[in-house]
């Protein structure tokens, strides 16, 4: 009985055995006709053990290193100048409310030749050749006539209501009132009427600095663009090193000479009797006397009161780019 029960149990070890060694798949082998040297095509799928050590990353050569604390150096520099500059614009409570490119100007120049415009308000800064001076008092006294503005009120003017007659004639009560609003927004004064918020430090430095980058041998200045006086530019201009250049002064873009306001607005109550025109009647109503208009009535209402206010927006236009009276020549005040 014994004897068949260690019979029995080598049995199951051997069967254990067997099972044990059919769970552990065999080794791959390679293909019997290999050739010698080549790769065993059996292993593509072995993954490679990465590498406990990896190789040290190329270092920084010393010239790189000196080119890099130069280029840092450099940067820092050029914020500084930029930094100078701009506080130096600053000087005496000025506003710079435009930062732009010009020429360097020669000793006693009248005229600034202006480049790139690297910022810019409200107002249109200049550019090309234009014509300057070193004081501001030889310019006539000026107004700033905000175009779109007065446009949009001499349409409110000439919206009344349509009265037939031979010749285009309107009503609108609140023709006074308009009339001096619109009076308003021409009016001359020492100081811009709307003094434009001014160009911050943190904005003109960074665009400074970028030029101050560009090639040293640039015969290009910087000009800071204030409104100190009403239409007219003060221009400060600086050079490359910082050093102040001179100061300047020229007409602002939507400049008109007082006079010549005043002849325009004069058309609007009638004193001064020039195509386009409006006349008023006894019965306050206003007439219009426009060059060309067409036959007034009601169904070409709108046409002609859009016709008559393009003549008038055009009769300020040329009152404003009319050659300005030269300094020191009679003024037109008075006519």
């Amino acid at each position: 009985m014994k004897k068949f029960f260690r019979l029995a149990a080598a049995a199951l070890c051997l069967a254990q055995s067997l099972c044990a060694a059919a769970a552990v798949p065999p080794a791959p082998r390679p293909p019997e006709n290999a050739q010698a040297g080549e790769k065993n095509a059996l292993g593509w799928y072995a993954p490679k053990k990465p590498q406990k050590n990896p190789p040290a990353a190329h270092p920084f050569t010393e010239s790189e290193r000196e080119e890099w604390r130069e280029s840092g150096q450099a940067d820092g520099k050029r914020a500084q100048e930029a930094r100078r500059i701009v506080e130096s614009a600053a000087k005496g409570n000025f506003r710079a409310e435009a930062l732009c490119v010009v020429k360097v100007p020669g000793q006693n120049a009248k005229e600034l030749d202006f480049g790139e415009c690297l910022l810019s308000g409200k107002q249109t800064a200049p550019q090309g050749t234009v014509s300057v001076e070193t004081d501001w008092k030889p310019f006539p006294k000026m107004n700033e006539a905000d175009f779109p503005a007065l446009r949009r009120e001499v349409e409110t003017l000439l919206s009344g209501q349509f009265v037939p007659g031979t010749l285009p004639m309107i009503d609108n009560p609140r023709r006074g009132e308009i009339l001096q609003k619109i009076g308003s927004l021409c009016g001359a004064g020492t100081t811009p009427p709307k003094a434009a918020p001014p160009l911050s430090e943190d904005v003109q430095v960074p665009e400074l600095k970028k030029r101050l980058g560009g090639s040293p041998s640039d015969n290009l200045c910087f000009a800071f663009l204030g409104r100190e006086h009403a239409g007219l530019w003060t221009v400060k201009v600086f050079g490359r090193d910082g050093d102040p250049i001179g100061q300047y002064y020229c007409p602002t873009a939507n400049a008109v000479e007082s006079p010549r306001v005043g002849r325009w607005l004069r058309r609007l109550s009638g004193t001064e009797q020039k195509e386009p025109w409006i006349e008023t009647a006894p019965s306050g109503m206003m007439v219009l006397h426009g060059a060309g208009l067409p036959q007034w009535e009601k169904s070409s209402r709108k046409e002609i009161l859009k016709i008559f206010a393009d003549q008038l927006m055009e009769a300020l236009e040329q009152e404003r780019s009319a050659p300005a009276a030269a300094p020191g020549t009679p003024k037109e005040a008075g006519k």
